[in-house]
């Protein structure tokens, strides 16, 4: 299906996509530990990024640089393309094979818990004198607790 921009709307998404799974990262990983390490295993190699760049399909001439950097333009190999990091750095580390591990997460969009939007309930109210009786019940105190402020005073 060719991806549309729903907006930010979670109702649109899954209106148009229903419930579905989507293939992440089994682990959260920090990214700066990750390019220190790659770093790292690249220096003891006695590599230099481009060396790494010119080891590697045309494609990835603009991905590459980004696993090594530690600020925020820093980003995390694909699970798929660690196998070409383990081939080129001679490394078969833990730390490369839980960034191979993925999983399904479902995907759905939850019920608000606080109910429903009150432009649902408001545009219900045909007349006027129906929007106020709406608001009175909504907003005005019960007889109730008139009558026990009255008791008191």
């Amino acid at each position: 299906m060719d991806r549309i921009n729903w907006g930010a709307s979670p109702g649109a998404r899954k209106v148009m996509l229903g419930e579905y799974f989507t293939k992440m990262r089994l682990y959260r990983i920090d990214q700066p530990a990750v390019a220190q390490y790659l770093t790292l295993l690249r220096k003891d190699r006695g590599l230099g990024v481009h060396d790494i760049v010119n080891k590697l399909p045309d494609q990835y001439k603009h991905t590459v640089g980004h696993w090594f950097r530690k600020d925020f333009g820093g980003s995390l190999p694909m699970p798929e393309d660690v196998e070409l990091i383990e081939e080129i750095l001679s490394a078969d580390a833990q730390i490369l094979t839980i960034l191979k591990r993925t999983g399904l997460k479902f995907q759905t969009v939850k019920t608000s818990i606080k109910g429903r939007n009150g432009g649902d309930y408001v545009k219900d109210k045909t007349t006027t004198a129906d929007l106020q009786n709406y608001f009175r019940k909504l907003y005005a105190p019960s007889k109730e607790y008139l009558l026990a402020i009255d008791k008191h005073q």
